[in-house]
């Protein structure tokens, strides 16, 4: 029974270390853009305009995911943590 309340322990520990990696994973992650306007009228100046918008609003929903993904992966291993002291309890 104690082996198996450890085994409980070194899998939330497994958990918490999967989560940083996780994290890493998504801040490495490449941002998909919209596509560049191939009309050739456009200048240097607006099509350098068009790009520093894009990337700001694709940093913007990275950054909304990522808090996003954070949010549920911490109530995921909340609710892993209580059943595994639910299940020590029972056990």
């Amino acid at each position: 029974m104690l082996a198996e309340q450890h085994r409980w322990l070194r899998d939330i520990a497994t958990l918490k270390t999967i989560l940083l990696l996780v994290g890493t994973s998504i801040t490495a992650a490449t941002p998909v853009f919209p596509k560049r306007s191939t009309d050739t009228e456009l200048t240097h100046a607006l099509l350098l305009q068009q790009q520093i918008a894009e990337l700001q609003s694709a940093a913007s929903r990275n950054a909304e995911n990522t808090k996003e993904l954070a949010a549920q992966l911490q109530g995921t291993v909340s609710a892993c943590i209580l059943g595994a002291v639910a299940w020590n309890q029972v056990v």
